[in-house]
């Protein structure tokens, strides 16, 4: 089981809320227990914010982005984790992942970013994500100022082919798309086109999926 506690309190702007709120510092790590207690720390300590309003939770990059909100959004964290973190969102939105999705999310990743993607390092990510019971729609708020056109084209593809990848795309998944497109502010024209372009990956003598 995971243990939780409460470190402190910040201030920051909720992605959620649109405006400063106070969010409760928590730390969490994983221990085994014995009769309910824990007793052995298992793996790593996971740091992250808590909105005492609205109850998202947010990575603590978000401190970062508050003390740079009236200036343009540099990479603050570098593209590729953030898409790597998209599509971990993505395929916990429904709660399960499947091995032809973990290949999807591989391969998304190496024809995007031009790298390879670890079951390792893609396992880290989901763990992170799951720990933090964050979802699509708040990572996307939390992130979206920092990224440009380019790079919300890459999102849309490596998240919808990821979500897609067993043939056919859960509800949770669905509406999680759907948030992703009026978050990004992209049109539904423009949207389907980025949506026909991933379609072209079947093509691609490297796609191994099943």
């Amino acid at each position: 089981m995971d243990w939780t506690s409460n470190v402190g309190n910040a201030f920051a702007i909720c992605p959620n809320c649109g405006i400063q709120q106070v969010f409760d510092q928590k730390s969490s790590r994983p221990f085994l227990t014995i009769y309910f207690i824990p007793c052995v720390p298992l793996g790593r300590t996971l740091d992250y914010l808590q909105c005492t309003v609205c109850n998202g939770t947010f990575g603590m990059e978000l401190l970062q982005l508050s003390t740079h909100v009236s200036q343009p959004m540099q990479s603050i964290v570098p593209f590729e984790e953030d898409l790597l973190r998209a599509m971990a969102t993505i395929m916990l939105e429904d709660g399960g992942i499947e091995e032809v999705e973990i290949a999807a999310a591989q391969f998304a990743y190496q024809r995007l970013i031009g790298k390879e993607l670890t079951r390792d390092e893609l396992g880290e990510v989901c763990d992170h994500v799951e720990r933090m019971k964050q979802t699509t729609t708040n990572f996307l708020r939390q992130a979206e100022d920092r990224w440009d056109d380019d790079h919300r084209r890459m999102l849309v593809q490596a998240m919808f082919w990821t979500a897609s990848a067993s043939g056919e795309i859960s509800q949770e998944r669905s509406a999680a798309l759907t948030a992703l497109g009026r978050i990004l502010s992209i049109s539904e024209d423009r949207f389907r086109e980025i949506v026909a372009m991933t379609l072209d990956w079947h093509n691609d003598p490297h796609h191994r999926l099943a």
